[in-house]
Parts: C-alpha cells; sequence; structure tokens
C-alpha cells in the first residue's frame, strides 16, 4: 500500500471516530497536542519506533506520555496501532491529515504569517483573520511568527498561497528584475 493511501485511510478512519466522541473540541485539542508532541519531541518518534526496544516497553513509554499530556484514548490508540504495524512514521501526516478534516469539518481555515516585528503583529494577524473569514465565509485561525530578516512588511501564508508584502521580497523580486535586464 502507498504511504499517502495508508495516511489518508488512517486519517479518515481517526477523523470519523473523533465525530462519534461528540466532543470535536477536545479532540481537535487532543489532535494539535499530538502534533505538537511529534513536531517539538524528535526523541518521542524515535524512541517509539526503535524495534530494539521490546513492543511492551514502547507501549508502556506512550501511556506515561499520553498521562502527562492528557491524551484521549483514541490518540493513544492511534499511537499504539501505529507501532504495532511499524508504520510510526507515517503519524505526523496522519495527525496533520486528520485536523486539516476537523478544521474543515468546523468550517475553520489556518493561516500563518511572518512579520518583521512585534509591535505591528497582532495588527496584521487581527487583518489577515478578518479578510480571509470575509472571503471563506469562515472563522480563521492565524499563527504569528516574527522575523527581522524580512526587514517590514509581512508574508502571509494560507494552504498553498503564498503572499509576500515584505520588504526583503521586494528587494528580491526588483533584483531579479534588474538581472532580467543584465
Amino acid at each position: 500500500m502507498r504511504t499517502s493511501i495508508a495516511i489518508k485511510r488512517y486519517g479518515k478512519a481517526l477523523y470519523e471516530l473523533g465525530l462519534e466522541t461528540k466532543n470535536l473540541e477536545g479532540f481537535l485539542s487532543d489532535m494539535t497536542t499530538l502534533m505538537a508532541l511529534v513536531k517539538e519531541v524528535p526523541f518521542f518518534l524515535k524512541s517509539i519506533s526503535d524495534e530494539r526496544i521490546a513492543r511492551e516497553r514502547r507501549h508502556r513509554l506512550i501511556d506515561e506520555i499520553a498521562k502527562s499530556s492528557s491524551l484521549c484514548i483514541v490518540a493513544i490508540s492511534l499511537v499504539k496501532l501505529l507501532v504495532d504495524k511499524s508504520r510510526v512514521s507515517l503519524l505526523p501526516f496522519i495527525v496533520e491529515d486528520v485536523v486539516l478534516r476537523l478544521k474543515r469539518h468546523k468550517k475553520l481555515a489556518s493561516a500563518s504569517v511572518v512579520v518583521a516585528d512585534g509591535e505591528s503583529a497582532h495588527r496584521v494577524r487581527d487583518g489577515v483573520e478578518m479578510i480571509i473569514g470575509r472571503a471563506l465565509g469562515t472563522k480563521v485561525e492565524c499563527e504569528t511568527e516574527i522575523d527581522k530578516s524580512i526587514l517590514g512588511g509581512f508574508i502571509v501564508s494560507f494552504g498553498d498561497v503564498q503572499f509576500d508584502a515584505s520588504i526583503k521580497g521586494k528587494l528580491d523580486r526588483m533584483r531579479e528584475k534588474i538581472l532580467e535586464f543584465a
């Protein structure tokens, strides 16, 4: 079975389980916590995917981590199933798929904004959330990141679309135009 097909199948099954829980907010929160755990704690994936460690010991590790992060039984079962099937490498992609499906179901959209300074971050984030929300007729959750290297302005990413209104981006585009004529 190809990897992308497996991700979609696991993602759809987990999404449907999440709908059955009747606590969509809590399930989305658990999936977001699991995604953060996978991304921010590289040791987690390495330790539970290491075949040299006994499966029971990896299951106990999953239980300990789940207790400390208050994950639901569905999330814990998913991780254990992937350990049993030697498919732990799919976990980040499956969780991302489930989160996207849940957000779509709740009519939530995600965007990210990169700004040069913290002072304008809230203003730009609120503007992006309002504009994209109106265009799509949905609520938008926007993550903000500060990156001084863009010199000013902002960069908005929404799905596969990126809008670069940064000074660095404008300078790069000007340089490309000049080089075309040189």
